[in-house]
């Protein structure tokens, strides 16, 4: 099957049988992943378009998904089954989300990295910016060239820095209280 999809700007994301993609004009498009058939679409941001892909979170109430859009602010988008529903306000980071959404469900953590060279800590279950992850002893560097990547055993979060990489350690246990 094919669709329409507009003007998709962000890596779709599939998640128990639906596919979610973002568009330029701000919105989450939800797709019946078995026929392409559209379910709902959200408009996040009447200021810019969605930019990163969307990560999908499954969460003991429904499934969130995480929408980055092109005026650094994060989303949490909740699919209803025929409507999508912006479930909590968006978190701005005043710059620029330049990588995907790493997430470390077991813990509900979410990292991005921002043009400003930092990663940023999101708690999922309080919806709160933790503040920034201590990388490369508080320097900045140009995370434009890849996305921080959690390690097998979500354990570590991945980042490269100036020609290296960097393992930072996740800490599950205070994040599962």
């Amino acid at each position: 099957w094919s669709v329409n999809a507009g003007s998709v700007t962000a890596s779709p994301a599939i998640y128990a049988g639906r596919i979610y993609a973002g568009s330029a004009d701000g919105r989450v498009h939800a797709y019946r992943r078995a026929d392409g058939y559209a379910l709902w679409d959200y408009r996040v941001s009447a200021q810019g378009g969605v930019r990163q892909q969307l990560a999908p979170v499954a969460l003991s109430i429904g499934v969130d998904i995480l929408v980055a859009d092109s005026t650094g602010s994060l989303h949490a988008v909740r699919d209803m089954d025929d409507q999508g529903q912006e479930v909590k306000p968006a978190l701005r980071f005043g710059g620029a989300i330049t990588t995907p959404i790493a997430l470390l469900a077991a813990s509900a953590k979410a990292y991005v990295g921002l043009a400003d060279g930092t990663v940023r800590q999101i708690d999922l279950r309080g919806w709160v910016d933790d503040g920034k992850v201590n990388v490369d002893r508080g320097r900045l560097f140009d995370l434009r060239a890849g996305a921080p990547s959690l390690t097998r055993n979500n354990d570590k979060l991945l980042v490269a820095v100036r020609g290296r990489m960097l393992q930072i350690c996740v800490p599950i246990a205070a994040a599962t209280r």
